[in-house]
């Protein structure tokens, strides 16, 4: 240590203790393991930097016992040893874009510098013996889309789909919703994994798959059927925690009924929740998860860009299209055409009114009821995006003068009452009180909110014994979006 000793530095950064660093030549950072901390540290360690010494970022809530950084990739690893997996940070934003569950307690990384695999040694699941034995996991890395929802819910979709070879999601925090005491949570109910409806999008139609899901296959399943279901590619779950592990048929000739996708054509990932868990107690998803090219079986890499004026059957040969010694000669013309947005999302209401009736004392004298039907409730999308729609309903107080009833007072049971063709509409959860907070009466999928919709819902009102005499009148109001 003597000979060298001018060359150690001791830098500023406070961390805890177990510390294994992961040194970035090209970032000029140190990347530090705190296993008994449970975080990764990003350090500055550019001598010219003003805050060289200093803690950048903290990643935390990883078991993690080792890092590695690929620098041409702009990838962060963690082998998380209790998490059993290796998550991949994007080191410019910190994000989390993938997690790899591994075989075993993931313990070190390394990079193969020719293929670019992610190579992970790993300590038996339960210890080591002879029933856990070490192993080595081999993960071959590609391009993913990291799609993360408002509710904490994340998903990593790879951005190519290998002709012929199955698509494996995977994702995390993909739970139902939680229960926040209202009665619209049974006591039995237990917070688990999210169900979701894949759909696979191919220019302006959904692939319809040759054995599809069948109203016994869901049912049987423990879930509730949709209104659509003919265009459901498959049906995919979280576990108990949120962890999500699936794998996706691709649609070939032979498994697609309408149309196979070939390489270079682009796939829209409809991953739909809130219509297949029972009792409308799932976080609703909708929209695109993500975009995937095709690419032909042994490609790795997209298909090239159709706009690249290069031939595309030799993308180094830079022949110019109109080169005059072909003896027939040609011309490319550009073929522009703007598609204008004229869809809308609208609501209507056949009658201002839904009258209850003369309440009347209950059986056990316990409490003044009426009940009545709300009025028949249109929703049209027609939206050529699709996004889906949600339609909730909100009631205030009953008012006779001065005498109130509780708006908590009121319920409903709702119920949708036509669709569109390719609609998939959902009722929202019965409520025997409480609709003084916002509630869904219907919901409509990203993907297959199209069209023209009728809903309404049975209207249950329990008034206290003691309520004065009168007429009273409350507005509910409904809003979609």
């Amino acid at each position: 240590m003597t000979l060298n000793a001018g060359a150690v530095t001791k830098l500023d950064a406070v961390l805890d203790a177990n510390q294994r660093p992961t040194y970035s030549a090209a970032e000029k950072r140190l990347y530090i393991s705190q296993y008994e901390a449970k975080k990764v540290s990003v350090v500055d360690a550019d001598p010219a930097s003003e805050t060289y010494g200093t803690e950048l970022h903290e990643i935390e809530g990883v078991d993690t016992n080792a890092t590695l950084v690929d620098d041409e990739r702009g990838l962060l690893f963690s082998a998380n040893l209790k998490q059993m997996n290796v998550t991949v940070y994007d080191t410019e934003t910190f994000e989390e874009v993938l997690t790899l569950p591994t075989s075993g307690q993931a313990l070190n990384l390394a990079i193969d510098p020719g293929t670019g695999d992610l190579w992970v040694s790993n300590w038996g699941g339960g210890g080591w013996s002879d029933e856990n034995p070490p192993k080595v996991d081999v993960f071959e890395l590609e391009e993913v889309t990291a799609k993360h929802y408002p509710d904490g819910a994340s998903l990593y979709i790879p951005k190519t789909w290998t002709e012929g070879e199955p698509l494996v999601i995977t994702g995390e925090n993909y739970l139902t919703l939680e229960d926040n005491g209202s009665q619209a949570f049974p006591e039995d109910y237990v917070r688990t994994g999210s169900v979701a409806a894949v759909k696979l999008g191919k220019g302006t139609q959904n692939l319809e798959p040759a054995d599809p899901w069948t109203e016994e296959e869901i049912t049987a399943a423990g879930y509730q059927v949709p209104g659509t279901t003919s265009d459901i590619w498959d049906i995919i779950a979280g576990d108990a925690d949120g962890n999500v592990l699936a794998s996706l048929e691709f649609p070939s000739a032979e498994t697609a009924t309408n149309g196979a996708a070939v390489a270079g054509d682009t796939l829209s990932l409809y991953l739909l929740t809130g219509s297949l868990f029972p009792g409308g107690l799932d976080q609703g998803r909708g929209g695109v998860a993500a975009t995937i090219t095709v690419v032909e079986a042994g490609s790795s890499v997209t298909p090239p860009d159709p706009t690249d004026p290069t031939d595309p059957t030799d993308p180094t040969d830079p022949t110019d299209p109109t080169d005059p010694t072909d003896p027939e000669g040609s011309a490319s013309i550009d073929v522009l055409v703007e598609i204008p947005n004229t869809g809308a999302l609208t609501l209507s209401v056949a009658d201002g009114v839904a009258d209850l009736g003369v309440a009347e004392l209950n059986s056990t004298a316990t409490a003044y009821e009426a009940a009545g039907e709300l009025p028949i409730v249109t929703v049209t999308d027609t939206r050529a995006t699709e996004l889906g729609w949600g339609l909730v309903g909100k009631v205030s107080d009953f008012a006779s003068g001065e005498e109130k009833i509780p708006g908590e007072s009121l319920g409903w049971k709702p119920k949708v009452l036509t669709t569109g063709e390719c609609q998939d509409v959902q009722k929202g959860a019965d409520k025997a009180s409480g609709l003084d907070e916002s509630s869904a009466l219907a919901t409509s999928s990203a993907g297959a909110s199209r069209g023209t919709a009728t809903v309404s819902a049975d209207l249950e009102l329990s008034a206290p014994t003691t309520t004065v005499p009168g007429k009273y009148a409350a507005v509910l109001t409904l809003t979609l979006s």
